[in-house]
């Protein structure tokens, strides 16, 4: 069984920590370690990590010198990985239970180096807001990637050795579809599971919420691979187009829920 290194950032992580841990804790994979890698929280998130780092011995706790954001802590997870796989897994999403074990067995009958699956929305209270609309295809190649970003980046399990840092302007940018664009172009294939293996937080003050600032970082995703201004404006109103679709149901009972 080859070992999968689990990357979570964690910032002020407090409500949501242990519902992610947890879920990693629950896999029926086993042959796993979890670097939680604390961006200098003001809250009581890092008591709760070291105490999961007591009980279980494959649970690490990093901590960043300074805040530095999302990119620069994945990054520095990566930097302390041992595991021939990666996973990513934010801190207020979770995983069902057979995620790992289902994506590994995928890579293994396709000889793959990529997986990613299905989500189903949630709200703060783990309430469902709704399964995701999209269908994920089977297969994921570069020009199939640059017209949808399919993948959500905690469903991701990739071989280590395709990914590099994390472009660091995360604020700014979607720094995790930037990532999956430049692996895929080099010729690997993302298997997609459409099961919905992952439990995705939405939040609309999130990336995934604010529709106005996502339009920004992926117009300037397509404009760092070189893309013209003309060209980059125009896959990235497919984007917001399949985007508003997608979240529609959600959006609306994630205001019957506040």
């Amino acid at each position: 069984m080859d070992k999968v290194s689990i990357i979570m950032p964690a910032y002020n992580a407090e409500l949501f920590i242990e519902d992610a841990i947890n879920s990693v804790i629950n896999q029926t994979y086993r042959n796993w370690e979890l670097l939680v890698i604390d961006d200098c929280s003001t809250d009581c998130s890092a008591a709760i990590i070291k105490t999961y780092v007591e009980q279980d011995n494959r649970i690490n706790y990093i901590k960043n010198i300074v805040n530095s954001g999302v990119s620069v802590t994945r990054n520095n997870g990566l930097t302390a990985s041992t595991g021939h796989f990666i996973a990513f897994l934010d801190s207020d999403d979770i995983w069902q239970p057979t995620k790992l074990e289902k994506q590994i067995a995928l890579l293994q009958a396709k000889k793959g180096s990529f997986s990613f699956t299905n989500l189903t929305y949630i709200d703060k209270h783990n309430e469902v807001l709704g399964q995701s609309t999209l269908k994920l295809p089977e297969e994921v190649k570069y020009k199939k990637l640059l017209k949808h970003n399919y993948i959500p980046c905690s469903s991701v399990v990739v071989e280590k050795n395709y990914l590099k840092p994390f472009h660091e302007d995360a604020y700014n940018f979607h720094e995790d579809y930037y990532q999956w664009l430049n692996i895929l172009k080099t010729g690997v294939i993302a298997y997609g599971i459409n099961e919905p293996l992952l439990l995705y937080r939405f939040q609309t003050t999130s990336k995934s919420g604010n529709k106005l600032k996502s339009f920004f970082m992926t117009f300037y995703v397509f404009k760092e691979l070189g893309f013209n201004s003309l060209s980059a404006f125009a896959l990235t109103s497919r984007h917001v187009l399949i985007a508003l679709k997608k979240y529609k149901n959600v959006l609306t009972n994630s205001v019957k829920t506040k």
